[in-house]
């Protein structure tokens, strides 16, 4: 299993129109088409960012969900409105779980907790309304 941390970054003066946009079109569409979307943020400081968290349970799986999302007829729409609000700048951080702590063993891989409705500890970050707990 491992995790990507997305940074969508808005054209000046549009963050508010890209989160709003991502929290009621983007996300939804890609956790209808089997994506784990974690969480997803405004950044503290930087109105124009947008971060969303993304769980796959390995590469395979994130080139199938891809696959649906790219291949959903709905995608390029939503994609040419998305390069509208952007500025092109995205970056994603691919996050693996630690080994477990004193262990005489090999290191493993933990299994990531339940999604819960606490708010994340990020220091520069503030939660956006909708995460994966939202979608039935």
């Amino acid at each position: 299993m491992f995790y990507e941390i997305r940074t969508e970054h808005a054209r000046p003066g549009r963050g508010a129109e890209l989160a709003g946009y991502m929290d009621e079109t983007v996300i939804p569409l890609h956790q209808e088409l089997g994506m784990h979307v974690v969480g997803a943020f405004t950044v503290i400081g930087d109105e124009d960012a947008f971060v969303w968290i993304r769980r796959f349970e390995d590469a395979a799986d994130r080139e199938r969900v891809l696959k649906a999302v790219h291949g959903d007829p709905r995608c390029a729409g939503v994609a040419e409105t998305v390069s509208d609000l952007t500025a092109g700048t995205e970056s994603t951080i691919r996050l693996e779980p630690a080994p477990a702590p004193h262990s005489a063993d090999p290191p493993t891989r933990r299994p990531a907790d339940p999604p819960t409705r606490r708010t994340p500890h990020l220091t520069h970050a503030v939660p956006r309304t909708r995460t994966e707990e939202d979608t039935p």
